[in-house]
């Protein structure tokens, strides 16, 4: 299946923004605890939640990357209706870039107010979450 730099591109971006989407969502929904609450963790039980974080993230965000890959994919129809054809590519196209660009807008947004409004406990959290997706995207 042909598909232009710019799409992939677009769509190897897209993953990564969504893995740290998924992280920020994952630390965000943990909320914050004082010190004398919270519960004293291992070095063990911490990598093994923030590799588990990272991974399910970046699945999540294959579903996404699947929907617009999906949409850009250009089908070759009868001969008779080329211009037919082209008016539906152009259309998935002009439709493709603007789902993705609010789309990214949206997950940078939310990235950047959990990253104002979280301690600094959390977002390394969210970093090493964030580094093992990268590290299963480069990998994989």
């Amino acid at each position: 299946m042909f598909s232009s730099a710019r799409v992939r591109v677009a769509l190897v971006t897209l993953k990564l923004v969504s893995a740290a989407a998924g992280n920020a969502l994952f630390y965000g929904s943990e909320g914050e605890t004082s010190d004398e609450c919270a519960e004293p963790s291992t070095l063990l039980s911490q990598v093994v939640q923030q590799t588990t974080v990272g991974f399910v993230s970046a699945c999540m965000g294959d579903v996404v990357v699947l929907f617009f890959f999906l949409m850009q994919k250009k089908r070759v129809t009868r001969q008779a209706s080329i211009s037919m054809t082209r008016r539906l590519w152009l259309c998935r196209t002009v439709l493709f870039w603007v789902l993705w660009f609010l789309y990214m807008m949206i997950l940078t947004l939310y990235v950047m107010l959990f990253l104002a409004n979280f301690g600094t406990v959390d977002s390394e959290r969210w970093m090493h979450a964030t580094l093992v997706s990268l590290m299963q995207e480069t990998c994989c």
